[in-house]
């Protein structure tokens, strides 16, 4: 925007061209990762991504920010795993979120995947070993502050994500509010929606500590990662929209 200014051809051109330059990145990322998990061919992987028609309508067509989200999470994947440099891996994910907020579900996973060895393995308290981790989460907060600073205006850079919250449409909480107003509702929709959400949240929550990797292998990571994005799908997004697809 600050390149293109008024000129709407210029702006949504650069957009598009953006969005492909993450697409590509995250091809890229995507076979590191791959090869890191042990895969034998991780080419496919990355080609099974790269050429998914859903992904590259969302890129060069509609250019969703939800490729640029990918782009900070799946680099933050790839440090954990593959480049062993994890106290750089929570702050690249709190870039991930940062431009999209459904992003910091990864963020405690991430965590667990890497504190999680080490708690089991009883290491935790040796050696100072829950300082890097510590720094590392204090280093996110700074980073969520930094970037909301000069747009807070008294918590109004919230509103929107505080209007998205009471939006419900082609989800299954939407399917039950209507089968439940069919049926005679005794108590408002809108209670009901605050009764959904602290469900959903709920069952996040445990998602997240049931589906934790427990030995700290790279697979049992990206199955974790899955599980809770599917979850997310199922059950917290009450405004379900097609391009929300793209992190799973």
């Amino acid at each position: 925007t600050a390149l293109t200014g008024e000129r709407l051809l210029a702006g949504v051109l650069g957009f598009k061209l953006v969005l492909i330059g993450c697409h590509l990145l995250n091809t890229a990322l995507i076979d590191r990762i791959a090869a890191g998990t042990g895969l034998a061919r991780p080419g496919v992987a990355a080609l099974a991504y790269g050429w998914n028609p859903f992904i590259l309508y969302e890129t060069a067509g509609n250019g969703h920010n939800d490729i640029v989200m990918l782009t900070g999470l799946l680099l933050a994947l790839w440090l954990l795993l593959v480049r062993r440099r994890a106290a750089l891996a929570l702050p690249v994910a709190t870039l991930a979120l940062l431009a999209k907020y459904v992003a910091g579900l990864w963020l405690p996973v991430l965590l667990l995947g890497w504190v999680w060895p080490g708690i089991r393995r009883g290491e935790w308290w040796r050696e100072r070993r829950w300082l890097p981790p510590f720094l590392s989460c204090l280093c996110c907060a700074l980073l969520i502050v930094a970037g909301f600073a000069p747009f807070w205006a008294g918590g109004h850079a919230l509103d929107g994500v505080r209007r998205q919250a009471d939006l419900y449409t082609t989800s299954l909480a939407s399917w039950l509010i209507a089968l439940l107003i069919e049926r005679r509702l005794v108590i408002g929709v809108a209670a009901l929606l605050d009764l959904i959400k602290r469900c959903a949240m709920l069952i996040l929550a445990l998602t997240i500590l049931l589906a934790r990797p427990r030995s700290g292998d790279a697979r049992g990571l990206v199955n974790a990662l899955f599980d809770v994005s599917l979850v997310y799908l199922l059950f917290g997004a009450l405004w379900f929209q097609p391009w929300y697809l793209v992190p799973l």
